[in-house]
């Protein structure tokens, strides 16, 4: 039995005068206050209470620990009550990293969101193509696409998203839709380091992985500039969904090779190993997770070129 659990049992019993009124009063068998008071009067080397066949009465000692450890329990629940209401309250700061266009497009408004629902929060919100180290820079959640490499991390999947090959109506005009991915290296290509840093594209060939590798005219580490890129005409290139949503709904680019996408890549909510998530941290997932799982559930996938 812990020292709390006995000062509550110690004090139930001056209050009701009695070991087994005590335990009544607790909801627990009688033996209960009787051994913690034992093991209270052991530990201090002091009679607490004189016992006689009806009732025990508190010793000038007990009388006097009584009144300290009112106190004491008083001061607890003050701070267990504290501790809820600030978890209620959710203050304090989260760190969180994205993708970058991931983040902009879909991570940014529903951050804002969650911060108009709980304005004592304090957010500093990264984002980066580069796989953030979550550990070594202090990270409580990282938003990622793709499948970890880490296994260590403690992922939650919300959502998935395809690659997309496109271009601009025009380009497809001038130099024709690939028919298969081995029609890819006679065409102009440009090449995004973020999503495919071998210069290798990857398709679903009869349920078996081919690569492709094309001719590239153009190579960035950008995204925005990849993507000017092919709707300027210069290539094709591919994309996730999500990246290219808006260009595809409005015709400004054009999916091709739809019957070779590759299966869907995961989206996860990451959090490092090893600590206890705090209650605005557990929050932010809980309610993060189904609206980014909306958001992107309906991403254009591809088209049945």
């Amino acid at each position: 039995m812990d020292k709390f659990a006995q000062l509550s049992y110690f004090l139930a019993t001056v209050d009701t005068g009695g070991f087994s009124a005590a335990a009544a009063l607790k909801g627990v068998a009688p033996s209960a206050p009787i051994r913690a008071v034992a093991a209270l009067e052991r530990s201090l080397n002091v009679q607490l209470f004189r016992r006689t066949t009806r009732r025990v009465i508190l010793t000038e000692e007990g009388a006097a620990y009584a009144a300290r450890c009112r106190t004491i329990l008083a001061d607890l629940q003050e701070a267990d009550r504290h501790t809820r209401e600030s978890a209620a309250q959710l203050s304090g700061l989260i760190r969180v990293t994205a993708p970058i266009m991931l983040g902009r497009l879909h991570i940014a408004p529903l951050l804002a969101a969650f911060l108009n629902e709980h304005p004592q929060l304090i957010l500093d919100f990264q984002l980066s193509d580069r796989v953030v180290d979550l550990v070594n820079q202090s990270f409580d959640l990282g938003i990622r696409v793709g499948h970890l490499t880490d296994s260590s991390m403690i992922a939650q999947q919300v959502a998935q998203v395809q690659r997309v090959v496109c271009a601009s109506p025009k380009y497809w005009h001038d130099h024709g839709i690939p028919q298969k991915p081995e029609d890819l290296p006679a065409h102009r290509c440009v090449h995004f380091d973020g999503y495919a840093p071998h210069s290798e594209w990857v398709f679903d060939v009869a349920g078996k992985s081919i690569s492709a590798r094309p001719r590239n005219v153009m190579s960035t580490n950008h995204l925005d500039a990849a993507l000017e890129a092919c709707i300027s005409g210069i290539g094709c290139a591919v994309f996730l969904s999500y990246q290219v949503s808006a260009q595809l709904r409005t015709g400004t680019l054009v999916p091709v090779l739809a019957r070779y996408a590759t299966p869907a890549l995961p989206v996860n909510l990451i959090t490092p190993p090893g600590r206890m998530a705090s209650a605005r941290i557990k929050t932010l997932k809980q309610w993060l997770a189904p609206r980014l799982q909306h958001r992107l559930k309906n991403q254009p996938k591809s088209a049945p070129a």
